[in-house]
C-alpha cells in the first residue's frame, strides 16, 4: 500500500509506545549518544552490527528514555523497532522475525502480556509474516494486537488502521473475504473523519467485494478511495494491484502476480518531474519478494539492486 504497512506498524508502535513526561526536558540521557551511533549503523543499512551493539550496551534492562516532542520513548522499544523495520527493508526477513519474536517475549515480561509496547511488536512480526505470504501465521498476531489495543483504549485510527488492514489481507488470502467484509465494515466508519485512514482501508474492503462477487460495491468502494487526495487517483490504483498481486501470488498464480508488479514498474519508470523515480521503490520491492517467493532469485536480485540504488540516491531508509 501507499503507506507501506511495515513502516505504518513502525509508526503506530511510536504512537502505542509514547507517554507524556514529567520530566525536565533539558535532561540528557546519559545513553543518548550511544543510541545515536545505533541509529547511524541502521542508516547505513548495518542492522547486524546494530544489534550486536545494541546488545553489547545492556539496553534490554534498561530504562533509559529520549525525548520526542514533548513525551520519551524508551530507547530499547524505538530501536528495536527500527532494527526489525531495517531488516525488513534490506529482505532479511529470517532476522525481522527471529528479533520481533524475541521483543515479543521480552515486552511481555518487561511491561504485560497486554501491554501496548507488546502489540507493537506483534503487529511488526505479523506484518513480516503478511509481506512473506505467511497469512495463517499473521491472522491471530493481527487479532492479539487488535485485542491488546481495545483492552488499553487504544483503538484509534492511527494506531489501528494498518492491523485492520493486514488483518483483512489475510482474510480475502484465505477466501474469507466476507470476513475481511465484517471486520472493515466499522473500521471505516470509525476512521471516516480520518483521511489518512480510510484510503487504504477502503482499498481492501474494494478487493474483499471483488473476491465476494460485488462488482458494484467494489468499484463504488474504489471511487471512493480514489477521491482522497494526495496522492493522485493512480497511486491508489497501484496499491490495489500490488495487493492484488501478492493475492495471486498466494492463490498459486505467479505470472499474474510478476505480470502486475511489472506493470507499475514500467509505469513508473516514465519520468515525471523531479525526483519521480522515487517512485519506483513500491512496487520493486513489492515484485522483488514475489519473485523470492516464485523462486526466482536472480530476477528478484536485480529488482532488488534497482532499488537499494534509489534508496541510496535518495538517502531513504525507513
Amino acid at each position: 500500500m501507499r503507506a507501506r504497512q511495515i513502516i505504518n506498524a513502525a509508526f503506530a508502535l511510536v504512537a502505542c509506545c509514547l507517554t507524556i513526561s514529567a520530566q525536565d526536558q533539558s535532561q540528557k540521557d546519559p545513553l543518548e549518544q550511544r543510541f545515536q551511533e545505533i541509529s547511524g549503523l541502521l542508516a547505513l543499512d548495518r542492522p547486524a552490527d546494530a544489534e550486536r551493539k545494541l546488545k553489547d550496551l545492556g539496553l534490554r534492562a534498561n530504562s533509559s528514555k529520549f525525548n520526542l516532542g514533548k513525551a520519551t520513548i524508551s530507547t530499547y522499544v524505538f530501536v528495536s523497532m527500527l532494527l526489525i523495520t531495517t531488516y525488513s527493508q534490506m529482505g532479511d526477513l529470517g532476522s525481522a522475525e527471529r528479533v520481533a519474536n524475541d521483543r515479543i517475549e521480552w515486552a511481555q515480561n518487561a511491561y504485560g502480556p497486554e501491554s501496548r509496547q507488546q502489540a507493537g511488536f506483534i503487529d511488526l512480526l505479523a506484518e513480516t509474516y503478511r509481506i512473506q505470504g505467511k497469512y495463517k501465521e499473521a491472522e491471530p498476531l493481527y487479532k492479539r494486537s487488535l485485542s491488546i489495543k481495545e483492552a488499553q483504549n487504544m483503538a484509534t485510527c492511527l494506531i489501528t488502521h494498518s492491523t485492520y488492514t493486514g488483518l483483512a489481507e489475510a482474510y480475502v488470502a484465505q477466501k474469507r473475504p466476507r470476513d475481511a467484509e465484517a471486520l472493515l465494515k466499522p473500521a471505516i466508519e470509525s476512521c471516516k473523519e480520518k483521511s489518512f485512514a480510510l484510503p487504504d482501508l477502503l482499498n481492501v474492503y474494494s478487493i474483499a467485494l471483488e473476491e465476494d462477487q460485488q462488482p458494484k460495491q467494489s468499484a463504488d468502494a474504489e471511487h471512493l478511495a480514489d477521491s482522497f487526495t494526495p496522492p493522485e487517483p493512480r497511486f491508489r490504483q497501484e496499491d490495489r494491484d500490488l495487493l492484488r498481486a501478492r493475492l495471486a501470488m498466494t492463490n498459486g498464480r505467479a505470472d499474474e502476480a510478476i505480470s502486475l508488479c511489472k506493470k507499475w514498474i514500467a509505469i513508473m519508470e516514465v519520468p515525471d518531474g523531479p525526483e519521480s523515480d522515487r517512485r519506483l521503490m513500491l512496487p520493486l520491492s513489492e515484485g522483488a519478494r514475489i519473485l523470492r517467493r516464485a523462486g526466482r532469485d536472480s530476477e528478484a536480485a536485480e529488482l532488488t539492486a534497482r532499488l537499494n540504488q534509489i534508496r541510496k540516491k535518495y538517502n531513504a531508509r525507513f
